[in-house]
């Protein structure tokens, strides 16, 4: 158990290159800045690489050709509502870089499956956040999994040496998980969604309107053992809060499928996301920008996960090269994604699909 998810990748990539060659990390155009300023932090150099057409997975072919003696890591990454198949990049590594080590981000997946097995145990190492947002929330936290003992144990070990204790800071996200456990209903939620994209349509800087620029509130600190054991009783629930969320998911997925010229992303089989929201994929940028306009002040959950792809983001100048990203870029800027919390109501789903559907007219 850690600080925070990005705490979990400080730690990973600090505990990776002990002893390694390689000093890279490839990461997908389309990921939270969060994960390069990691890779940053912990002295790594980012490389990037574009996703497929119309998807949030690596575009193979060049993966392959970025591969080489200095990369340390791939981060594939697994989201609320898509899961990444890890399968393919471990045969690819294995026929050209078997030195380089996978790392799941699984920050936004906790409790996502594939054929039965949960996310996060298929490559070397994998992570998970518990910030707010990501379902089980410790109000902040996360934790390192790996089915290797000695990398678990390696990991454990420098977790505890670069996460000192800090009671002001565990007594602060204390007091937070409380007042979110204590605000966490139908009337507030409509309340919180409905200022933040009050503030997602000002005039503000994009890349500031996401939380998304402030570096500096990343600290690295024990995570105390009270919210440890909410969050360990909260996992009891995981499953009853599934079956509450399924539920939305299926009529969110009966509206959102029938708007014209768009794309909602489905798993294919076999594949059970942790659904925290739904990514829809408009025709052009100007469809998804009309639909977060009109659902201004709404309170329905409708947003984009990123501000773009990571090569936009100011704060992120000198830490990744500006090669250009085309299928992210575009990806990035058609794409919004739709809360599937269980507060919901049919009223609002049906709102939603109208507010889709609107959207796509005159274009």
């Amino acid at each position: 158990m850690v600080n925070s998810g990005f705490a979990a990748l400080v730690i990973a990539f600090e505990y990776l290159k002990k002893g390694a060659l390689g000093r890279e990390v490839i990461l997908p155009a389309f990921t939270s800045p969060k994960v390069a300023m990691a890779a940053h932090r912990a002295g790594l150099s980012v490389r990037l690489c574009d996703t497929g057409q119309s998807r949030f997975d690596f575009d193979l072919g060049m993966l392959a050709r970025l591969v080489g003696g200095q990369t340390l890591a791939i981060v594939p990454t697994h989201f609320g509502g898509h899961i990444t198949p890890i399968a393919p990049l471990k045969v690819l590594l294995q026929g050209i870089a078997p030195h380089v080590v996978l790392v799941e981000d699984a920050a936004q997946a906790f409790g996502a499956r594939v054929r039965g097995q949960p996310v996060g145990l298929a490559g070397d190492l994998g992570l998970f956040s518990f910030a707010r947002g990501t379902g089980l929330t410790l109000f902040q936290g996360g934790c390192l999994v790996s089915d290797n003992p000695i990398i678990l144990k390696g990991l454990k070990n420098l977790a505890a040496r670069m996460q000192p204790p800090s009671w002001r800071h565990e007594w602060r996200q204390c007091l937070g998980l409380l007042a979110y456990h204590a605000f966490y209903d139908a009337e507030h939620y409509r309340l919180v969604y409905g200022a933040a994209s009050h503030r997602k349509g000002t005039s503000l800087p994009r890349y500031a309107l996401y939380g998304e620029d402030d570096w500096s509130a990343l600290p690295l600190h024990r995570l105390g053992a009270w919210r440890q054991q909410v969050g360990f009783n909260a996992l009891q629930r995981l499953d009853m809060h599934r079956q509450a969320v399924a539920g939305r998911v299926a009529r969110l997925l009966s509206v959102l499928q029938s708007v014209p010229r768009s794309e909602v992303h489905v798993p294919p089989a076999g594949v059970s996301p942790s659904f925290g929201f739904l990514f829809v994929s408009m025709a052009s940028r100007k469809q998804a920008d009309r639909v977060l306009a009109q659902s201004i002040g709404e309170g329905l959950g409708v947003s984009r996960l990123f501000a773009g792809p990571l090569t936009a983001y100011p704060a992120l100048k000198g830490i990744i090269p500006p090669d250009p990203m085309p299928q992210a870029e575009a990806l990035a800027a058609r794409t919004l994604t739709v809360t599937t919390s269980p507060l919901m109501t049919d009223g609002e789903i049906e709102k939603i699909g109208r507010l889709f559907r609107n959207a796509g007219k005159d274009f």
